[in-house]
């Protein structure tokens, strides 16, 4: 089938030290809290190196735009958008906006910070991806999780993290300023 097609995508990229990434989006119509949830343990199974993880946006001239529509007798209609976070009783799933979210953000660290993956990913900047790249993206999920080194759950990637987060090597763009702040973490 086509997910065992991908998980096998996945692993031989990993296998030859191609820097994978995946992009989920959750809260379609009708997606029930189990239903993320096994997209989720999917995810955490892969050997995927980073995740993107978004709330589904009912964009005009789609078919989910569509299908919220009808779910809301087009209640919603006028005010859906990139933006608009919608109130709980005009939403379309059983798993509210706010919720959504949170689930997002509880992934993000989980999947990111999870000691092995990390290394890997860190590992592949050695010679096929870019550190300061990776770096900031791991800032980012931080933030999203509001989260810092000194309070991510996960202690054996406290180090990890602070080691790449200092990287001062060459940058593929001159500009980049690492977005690491010491003051923020320890």
């Amino acid at each position: 089938n086509k997910l065992d097609r991908l998980e096998q995508a996945i692993a031989l990229s990993d296998q030859y030290r191609v820097f994978t990434s995946t992009f989920v989006m959750l809260g379609f119509p009708t997606e029930t809290r189990e239903e993320m949830q096994v997209t989720l343990d999917y995810l955490s199974a892969s050997k995927a190196h980073m995740a993107l993880i978004f709330h589904v946006q009912p964009f005009e001239g789609t078919t989910i735009r569509e299908q919220v529509k009808e779910l809301t007798n087009g209640q919603m209609a006028d005010r859906l958008g990139y933006s608009h976070v919608p109130a709980r009783d005009e939403w379309f799933t059983e798993v509210s906006p706010e919720e959504i979210c949170d689930i997002i953000r509880d992934h993000y660290w989980r999947f990111h910070f999870e000691p092995e993956r990390l290394k890997r990913a860190i590992d592949l900047t050695r010679d096929t991806h870019s550190k300061p790249a990776l770096a900031e993206f791991m800032n980012f999920c931080l933030f999203e999780s509001r989260l810092t080194l000194k309070t991510l759950p996960i202690k054996e990637s406290r180090p990890l993290l602070a080691e790449l987060f200092s990287h001062e090597g060459p940058v593929p763009y001159a500009s980049w300023v690492p977005p690491f702040h010491p003051e923020q973490h320890f």
